[in-house]
């Protein structure tokens, strides 16, 4: 942030708190400090995860038997699995939303990058535009000064993908998505959204440590545990 005559008012990487004004009706004019939407989204996320992953146990302690095609079949309980599907499903859509804003929230209005396939300026209006892949790659890693999070961990960035995949499924759900009908003569059981979201063992590991780790690769300070505002560091 820039001082009198222009001169830097703290050291690179120093921490920092903005300090915003609003007014509302009834309320007045005030000033609060500036949080990250990315870091408000994770830690909204982060909760639903710890319910995702304590009701996951739950529901499938409680199985029951019920009659079927193939004679009895092991059956979820609807009292259990709704609940555990809600968490899940705002674990997902939350962290990836958190993932979505970091590569957006920080970059300065005059930002650009070459396209890394066609050599193009595109400017960061064109690279909102643009898929998560190339944003949480080149984009940040022009923009952090940090290496290329999809050259330099290829394992995380196959775990973004899947997150990506697992929120585009339930963004653009389809019919034959969510209500796949059971066969008595198919050979394995129809493939759902629900049944990617109950496959997943743990949304705190597959969700939360994944956008974390993506923030720690690329330096992103991380919120206070409480879920207060951010402080922010300047890109080095």
């Amino acid at each position: 942030l820039p001082a009198a005559g222009g001169a830097p008012a703290h050291d690179v990487g120093a921490l920092i708190v903005l300090s915003l004004e609003a007014t509302v009706p009834g309320v007045g004019r005030f000033t609060f400090s500036a949080p990250s939407a990315a870091q408000l989204l994770l830690t909204a996320a982060r909760q639903r995860a710890k319910d995702a992953d304590t009701l996951r146990v739950r529901v499938f302690r409680k199985l029951r038997m019920v009659p079927s095609p193939r004679g009895l079949a092991p059956s979820l309980r609807e009292p259990d699995v709704f609940p555990f599907l809600q968490a899940a499903m705002a674990a997902v859509i939350l962290g990836y939303t958190a993932l979505e804003t970091l590569t957006t929230e920080t970059l300065p209005d005059d930002f650009s990058i070459p396209d890394p396939k066609t050599g193009k300026e595109l400017s960061r209006e064109a690279v909102e535009g643009r898929g998560l892949e190339l944003r949480l790659s080149a984009v940040m890693a022009r923009h952090t000064g940090r290496p290329n999070l999809m050259t330099d961990n290829p394992r995380l960035w196959s775990q973004c993908l899947r997150l990506k995949t697992l929120r585009e499924a339930l963004g653009h759900l389809k019919a034959a998505r969510a209500f796949a009908p059971s066969s008595a003569t198919a050979t394995g059981p129809p493939d759902t959204v629900w049944a990617d979201l109950l496959s997943v063992q743990s949304y705190e590991k597959d969700v939360i440590e994944v956008v974390q780790a993506v923030m720690d690769h690329y330096r992103v300070v991380a919120a206070p545990s409480s879920g207060t505002p951010d402080s922010r560091s300047e890109t080095p």
